[in-house]
């Protein structure tokens, strides 16, 4: 099964669209951040229409909304245009078990360091993350690091039990939140704000064939206990020229069918 994939694309920040070579794929999977509320359903609709199209929502939807409110928009606007909307989520294409979830993090990466500086940590990211701004919570609250615990504690939850459900044929895990510390691009790990972009999910490593994420906007391939972990995100602008960005990539993963 030829799966294509991206993150991250921010069409937000591209006034005259942008271009992506055709390439035959049977799935193409979006990692979240394609464009702010139910913009990236619509273009992803459109580009890639009689492909099955996966999306799982990034952080950046969400920006100016209100979580549960475009949460309900996401799910009616993907069904409206027969899109796989992965939120907590799962779906079998051609034997292949696909689960999907932002994921979020539980702002822990580096618990276990004896420099660790959880209070830091959050104080830093609630001041430059523009999530902690413009995101509003449930309540009418504004999105906070606790909220992503939390949202990261239910993913989880759902996660594990679906991992170790019995499936016959592959199992490919989406989500917009990185799963392993070494997903951080390497000039940005150990910095106090990586733990809002990656939690450290190990013990998880091995029970899916592959896990694609987003969120770090630098690309990621390597393998972590038999389970091959991919991003491809497309960046901001001034980050397109990035050689890291590979606009028609294609993984391939084998099945049953």
């Amino acid at each position: 099964m030829r799966l294509r994939i991206f993150s991250d694309l921010h069409l937000e920040h591209f006034d005259e669209g942008l271009y992506l070579p055709d390439v035959t794929a049977d799935v193409v999977i979006l990692a979240g951040d394609i464009h702010t509320g139910t913009q990236g359903l619509h273009w992803a609709a459109s580009r890639f229409s009689g492909v099955p199209i996966i999306y799982v929502p990034g952080n950046h939807e969400y920006y100016n909304h209100s979580m549960s409110a475009l949460r309900a928009d996401l799910s009616f606007e993907a069904k409206r245009f027969g899109i796989h909307l992965l939120d907590n989520a799962s779906v079998n294409i051609g034997g292949v078990k696909f689960l999907g979830s932002t994921l979020w993090t539980d702002f822990e990466l580096y618990a276990n360091r004896p420099d660790n500086n959880a209070a830091f940590t959050y104080k830093k990211a609630v001041s430059v993350m523009p999530d902690f701004r413009i995101i509003e919570q449930p309540d009418g609250m504004i999105y906070t690091p606790e909220e992503s615990q939390r949202l990261h504690n239910r993913a989880i939850k759902w996660l594990e039990k679906e991992l170790a459900s019995p499936y016959a044929g592959p199992k490919v895990v989406i989500s917009h939140h990185a799963p392993l510390a070494n997903c951080i691009p390497v000039y940005y790990r150990g910095d106090a704000l990586s733990p809002a972009f990656a939690s450290d999910l190990a013990w998880l490593m091995g029970k899916a064939e592959l896990w694609v994420h987003g969120h770090v906007h630098e690309a990621v391939d390597f393998e972590c206990m038999g389970t091959r972990i991919i991003a491809n995100p497309g960046g901001y602008p001034y980050e397109f020229e990035s050689p890291s960005f590979v606009p028609d990539l294609v993984v391939e993963i084998a099945t049953t069918c």
